[in-house]
């Protein structure tokens, strides 16, 4: 017996068996969803800070050579 068949034996004898099929089907695919966006979120949020660090690391290194360029031309 392959699932098909199994489903179908079932909504034809228990007469409750496939509303809450579906809403178990219905319920794992929100859940599912819910943790994707979770996960997609964090790992944009997270990617957003490592950049903004790395752009802040540069932009003060680059800040800082002109100052020191500053300081020797002077």
């Amino acid at each position: 017996m392959d699932n098909q068949q199994i489903t179908s034996f079932a909504t034809k004898h228990l007469p409750s068996f496939h509303g809450l099929n579906k809403k178990l089907i219905a319920f794992n695919a929100n859940v599912m969803n819910i943790l994707y966006w979770h996960f997609v979120l964090a790992f944009r949020q997270a990617q957003r800070l490592l950049l903004r660090t790395k752009y802040n690391k540069k932009k003060s290194y680059f800040m800082l050579n002109i100052n020191n360029n500053n300081f020797t031309h002077a």
